[in-house]
C-alpha cells in the first residue's frame, strides 16, 4: 500500500492487465535496506540498470566504495535474467554490511574493556588528598 498523497496519474486501485512480481522478487531475497534502481533505456531498445544497495547496518564508510550493479539487455533478457543476475551481489553486499556492522560494535566493547583504556581511566580520576588538621585525618 503506498502512503501519502498519491498523483493523479497514480492509482494505485487501478484496475489493469498488467501483473509483476518486481517487488515480491525483492522481498524474496530477505535483505533489507536502501535501493537505488536506476533504468536507462537507448534508441535501439537496449536497458541499462544501475542497482545500488546499502544494508541498514551502514556505520562502515568502506561501504561507500561499493559500485552500484549494472545489467544491460532488452526488456525480455532483463525481466528473464535481472533478479537471478543481481540475487547474490546483493545477499553478499547484505553480509558485508552485517559483518562490518557486527565487527565495529566489537571492537569497540574491546576497546572499552581493554586494559590499557581501562588503565587511563583509572589514570585521570583524581585520587582523595589527606588533611591532617587538628589530628584528625579526612578526605577532600
Amino acid at each position: 500500500m503506498v502512503r501519502g498523497s498519491n498523483p493523479p496519474f497514480f492509482n494505485i486501485n487501478a484496475k489493469h492487465n498488467m501483473k509483476t512480481n518486481f517487488f515480491e522478487n525483492i522481498a524474496s531475497m530477505n535483505t533489507p535496506g536502501k535501493w537505488a534502481i536506476t533504468i536507462h533505456t537507448n534508441e535501439q531498445g537496449q536497458f541499462t540498470v544501475s542497482t545500488l544497495f546499502v544494508g541498514i547496518a551502514s556505520g562502515d564508510k568502506a561501504g561507500s566504495a561499493i559500485p552500484p550493479l549494472l545489467a544491460k539487455g532488452t526488456a525480455q533478457e532483463l525481466d528473464e535474467g535481472y533478479f537471478d543476475a543481481i540475487e547474490n551481489p546483493i545477499q553478499q553486499t547484505a553480509a558485508f554490511y552485517t559483518n562490518a556492522e557486527t565487527y565495529l560494535k566489537g571492537l569497540e566493547i574491546a576497546r572499552l574493556a581493554s586494559k590499557m583504556e581501562q588503565d587511563k581511566k583509572n589514570k585521570n580520576t583524581p585520587k582523595p588528598k589527606v588533611s591532617t588538621q587538628e589530628g584528625w585525618r579526612t578526605a577532600t
